[in-house]
């Protein structure tokens, strides 16, 4: 028996080491300090100990020791820490056959990436919550540049303990070059959450499951002067989402940021949830818009599909412009399929001291009320109002505090210029609660200069609806429409569009 037991230990150890001389040619770790590490071996190698004692130290020295000698670790085995491993600059991890890191009590995060730390890539690992993660499994202390994931599968626990646990995680200063590739993201309350600049971010051939509140949030709080910009999320696949309400699969916002985001790629993605109407403080099964974009300029949104959403399927709102939506198949969501604008809109005034979060103002000339959302560093009301916003230049006059003259408007801008094309729209309004009070092919709301080419709209007026149309426009000005195709209860219409604009903008077909 031991001789059997020596001879598969053996036969493990010329495995191993087969598959690591496929690579190059290792010196193994096997104790802290490691005296006389060969510099003539090409990378290094360290095993787990197999009993799941703690390899805290082990593992952050092996880490340590390959950065500062610039080479490859490889990583054996299955692998237990007690408390986050720090990564620097210049790591490259990579795990074999199946390889894993879990931690055995519970940490803010797994694995830091230091501040100002560059050209790191973790390959081939999986990363375990195995005891609560408060923040992140793998989180950017910022200013990093280089970093590249590529097969890291993530799975957590999917505790609803009133935090906000995400698998990656970025939120105190800019990213830079950033590959997100082939990971596999399940049961965490969001699956990759950035509200911090990020620059030059590719998320590929990715599949999300079982989220709770995002699948993937790109954001920006206040205080930044850098831009969020060059976005490509492309090939990846959203579906299964957790029970309870939970929030978008994919949502990219310039949230508070003064700059919009630019550059974003949307293209070839799968984003599948729970069929069911999204209540708001309430229990669902089902999320809200599935893919969101709000304050970005120059986008596309390519090839995707996208199904049972518990609201719209495809939002792009708050200012976004510059865009094309084309070659889309949209379907079996409950409100509408695509929704361009919203009734929320930024306003600049010149004296936002006079204003707080809540106030109700009203434009002196124009009549026009609104509800102030909040407010930002730089004086941008964010209003949240369905209908016509105050006249530029108007002054205007804070109902709440009784102020009158309180500020002029600066400027009203508006979500605009983006092209509709070739897409495949139908069966949505699936109105889950059963009051819904309309439901479109593409809902147009305080948006200008939108176009409609090519389109198909079927079959979105289910019978809970109040108002079904394939189109329809509120206060919208500049609307086109040419060769698109409507057919409802399979009759087919030259034109099944509504267009109501408010008594200050004209319309222009």
């Amino acid at each position: 028996m031991i001789a059997r037991l020596h001879l598969l230990k053996v036969l493990f150890v010329v495995a191993i080491s087969q598959t690591v001389a496929a690579q190059q040619n290792c010196f193994e770790i096997t104790k802290t300090p490691q005296p006389g590490i060969n510099r003539t071996f090409g990378c290094l190698l360290v095993r787990s100990n197999g009993s799941q004692a703690d390899d805290t130290h082990l593992l952050r020295y092996a880490i340590t020791v390959a950065a500062e000698q610039k080479r490859k670790l490889y990583l054996s085995g299955n692998f237990f820490v007690s408390s986050t491993i720090a990564i620097d600059s210049n790591t490259r991890i990579e795990g074999l056959n199946g390889a894993s890191i879990r931690n055995i009590a519970p940490v803010d995060v797994l694995l830091l990436i230091k501040s100002k730390a560059r050209d790191i890539r973790i390959d081939n690992l999986e990363l375990l919550e195995s005891q609560k993660i408060e923040a992140s499994v793998i989180s950017f202390a910022g200013r990093n540049t280089n970093v590249n994931l590529k097969n890291v599968n993530f799975t957590g626990r999917y505790v609803s303990d009133g935090s906000n646990t995400a698998a990656i995680r970025s939120g105190v200063d800019w990213i830079k070059n950033i590959g997100i590739r082939d990971c596999a993201i399940t049961k965490f309350q969001s699956g990759i959450f950035i509200n911090a600049p990020v620059q030059d971010l590719v998320i590929n051939e990715c599949h999300f499951t079982q989220w709770s509140d995002f699948g993937v949030y790109i954001g920006q709080k206040a205080g930044f002067v850098q831009r969020t910009r060059d976005l490509s999320i492309i090939d990846n696949q959203w579906n299964n989402p957790a029970l309870g309400v939970i929030r978008q699969p994919l949502m990219i916002v310039k949230s508070a940021a003064v700059l919009s985001i630019k550059n974003v790629s949307v293209l070839d993605n799968r984003v599948i949830g729970k069929p069911g109407a999204y209540v708001r403080g309430q229990q669902s099964t089902a999320q809200g818009d599935m893919v969101v974009l709000q304050g970005v300029t120059t986008f596309f949104v390519r090839r995707n599909v996208i199904r049972d959403g518990g609201e719209n399927g495809l939002t792009v709102s708050r200012l976004s412009k510059l865009g094309f939506i084309e070659n889309n198949v949209i379907y079996d969501n409950d409100q509408n399929g695509i929704n361009i604008g919203s009734g929320s809109f930024d306003l600049i005034v010149d004296r936002p001291q006079n204003f707080a979060a809540g106030d109700a103002i009203e434009g002196v000339l124009s009549g026009a009320r609104a509800n102030i959302r909040f407010i930002d560093h730089d004086g941008t009301l964010v209003l949240d109002q369905a209908g016509v916003a105050p006249f530029f230049a108007e002054r205007i006059k804070n109902i709440s505090t009784g102020m009158n003259n309180a500020g002029f408007a600066q400027s009203t801008e508006r979500t605009k210029a983006i092209q509709i094309r070739n897409n495949l729209v139908y069966d949505n309004g699936l109105d889950a609660n059963n009051d819904t009070a309309s439901s479109h092919g593409s809902l147009v709301f305080n948006a200008d200069l939108i176009s409609f080419e090519g389109n198909r709209f079927f079959d979105s007026n289910f019978p809970n609806a109040r108002q079904t149309l394939a189109v329809r426009c509120n206060n919208a000005r500049s609307v086109f429409f040419r060769d698109n195709e409507y057919q409802f209860d399979d009759q087919t219409f030259d034109e099944a569009v509504f267009l109501n604009p408010s008594s200050w903008l004209s319309p222009e077909n």
